[in-house]
């Protein structure tokens, strides 16, 4: 099974994982002299021992297209390389080199993603109103799919996943609830099918950072089962160098995220 690390969608204007196509070319050109792209971003997590993991993930260009990230940490040495259409990814070979190697495809209806998928693995998009709505994972046991996860987003008006709820039965979903910052995204600038198979939360979010999540174990429930916090330290462009995210309740460090730019 692809690793769930690299899977998610990010809404882009009014839709999820399209291209806008209602800027003028000189704003545009405007726009790309002031954009950073990330070059790498190292993340030190922590158990509950205070055990520490490290994963790097390294972003390869060819002129302004991402063509390739790796992943490395004492466990992984995963490749991800991308085939284009255009500006549409319409393939994604992972763990290039390996015994492991696998591939999936996008398929698209006009410019919106609506599925990832290989032969035993997929992942179903679906929109209101040109907003991502849900997201599905399956995998293929014989002859049938099985559902594996299933999100479902209300999103702000920037963009930012405002409520996340995972699950597939109403009442008993786990509920998650963000606040941002007024800061940039640092993968905001980033080709936004790229975007949907690599999973990482502040993928989701076309313009800012999330400070703030509210866990609740139950949807139903009023009560927060979990805070996480995170202290931002920003460059002068005021993309994110380093997040903090920490354990409200405990005051322990979780993770912390160094950022690099181009």
């Amino acid at each position: 099974m692809i690793k769930k690390a690299f899977l998610t969608a990010l809404l882009v204007g009014v839709s999820a994982c399209s291209n806008d196509s209602g800027n003028s070319s000189q704003s545009n050109d405007v726009k790309k002299s002031l954009e950073m792209k990330v070059k790498n971003i190292i993340q030190e997590s922590y158990d509950d021992d205070g055990n520490k993991t490290v994963v790097i993930k390294n972003f390869s260009y060819e002129k302004d297209k991402l063509v390739g990230i790796s992943e490395l940490s004492e466990v992984t040495n995963i490749e991800l390389e991308f085939t284009y259409t255009g500006d549409k990814i319409t393939k994604a070979n992972y763990e290039v080199g390996t015994p492991r190697s696998k591939s999936v495809t996008g398929i698209y209806e006009g410019d919106k993603l609506v599925r990832i998928s290989n032969e035993n693995y997929k992942i179903d998009y679906t929109y209101e109103k040109g907003v991502l709505k849900c997201i599905e994972e399956f995998h293929k046991g014989g002859d049938l799919w099985r559902l594996l996860r299933k999100e479902t987003f209300k999103f702000d008006q920037n963009g930012n996943v405002e409520e996340l709820l995972i699950g597939e039965v109403p009442g008993s979903r786990i509920k998650k609830k963000y606040v941002y910052d007024d800061k940039k995204n640092p993968y905001s600038n980033m080709n936004p099918y790229f975007k949907c198979f690599f999973r990482e939360m502040n993928l989701l979010n076309q313009k800012n950072n999330s400070i703030k999540e509210e866990i609740y174990n139950n949807e139903a429930k009023m009560e927060v089962s979990k805070t996480i916090s995170s202290q931002i330290e920003y460059n002068s462009s005021d993309y994110p160098v380093e997040i903090k995210k920490i354990d409200d309740k405990s005051g322990k460090l979780l993770s912390k995220i160094t950022i690099t730019y181009i």
